[in-house]
């Protein structure tokens, strides 16, 4: 899953990349719950609308830490 976009899955970017829940943890406090608990089957895009975050921001950092491993 080298693509990771706002269409993915945080279930399979967290299985393709299992050190992206370090960066996903590091959401939730800003979107005041736990995403692995309450979004793991939601898309990136549906999380970020539901919690206000940074789509960009999120989605740049996911992609970097994937051409990192």
């Amino acid at each position: 899953m080298a693509n990771i976009s706002a269409q993915s899955v945080l279930l399979d970017i967290l299985t393709e990349y299992p050190a992206a829940v370090g960066i996903i943890k590091e959401y939730d406090e800003a979107a005041g719950a736990c995403l692995c608990c309450e979004m793991l089957f939601a898309t990136l895009a549906e999380i970020v609308e539901k919690y206000n975050l940074d789509r960009n921001e999120l989605i740049t950092r996911l992609r970097a830490l994937a051409a990192a491993t």
